[in-house]
């Protein structure tokens, strides 16, 4: 009887499937070394590109945040240039404003009742004083700055008998303010609270 050993045999074939496997295990690896490094790469440049987007809007908002300044800078000194125009327009008008004040007490005296003895302009304030023939003529002079645009707060200080040319007269002393220059003064003073509106 023929007897063949198939022990060599069968440990050439467990070797060589040793062999299969770990090859097998070899090229997986490399699969998954190669893959790994392909995706670092991916990422890599997607990094680079985010960094590359990050560093042109980090340019961008420094240029739009200069530019912001350079605006507001702008708008800052047209604001002082406005303030300083509005100041030499008022400047302008209160140098006129002796004459018109003239010209307006001139319109304001009642014609033939009266006239003004004494006038007193400060930055603010005028005080007048003034002969009447009586109280009646008083109260329609003070009416008539009371209504005129150019003045308020009318307040009658003192009335008092007096002869002229053995006439019984009444010398009367009234205060007011200018409403423009009560205006620039109320602008340049510092808030203290809501402004007290003036007369139309």
């Amino acid at each position: 009887m023929i007897r063949i050993n198939l022990l060599p045999y069968r440990k050439l074939r467990k070797t060589e499937n040793v062999r299969r496997q770990i090859s097998i295990f070899f090229g997986l690896l490399a699969i998954i070394i190669v893959g790994l490094f392909y995706y670092s790469v991916i990422l890599a440049n997607e990094m680079d590109e985010l960094n590359t987007n990050l560093a042109n809007l980090q340019s961008q908002l420094a240029i739009k945040k200069k530019l912001a300044q350079e605006v507001d800078e702008i708008t800052k000194k047209l604001e002082d240039l406005k303030k300083k125009t509005e100041v030499i327009t008022q400047l302008a008008a209160l140098r006129k404003e002796p004459v018109k004040l003239m010209a307006a007490m001139t319109e304001l005296v009642v014609p033939k009742q009266m006239w003004l003895t004494s006038l007193t302009s400060a930055e603010v304030k005028v005080d007048v004083i003034g002969v009447a023939l009586d109280n009646r003529t008083v109260a329609e002079f003070m009416t008539k700055v009371e209504e005129s645009p150019l003045f308020e707060d009318v307040k009658l200080i003192s009335t008092q008998q007096t002869k002229v040319a053995e006439n019984n007269l009444k010398t009367f002393t009234l205060t007011f303010n200018k409403t423009l220059a009560k205006a620039m003064a109320a602008a340049s003073a510092p808030a203290t609270g809501p402004a007290k509106g003036g007369k139309p």
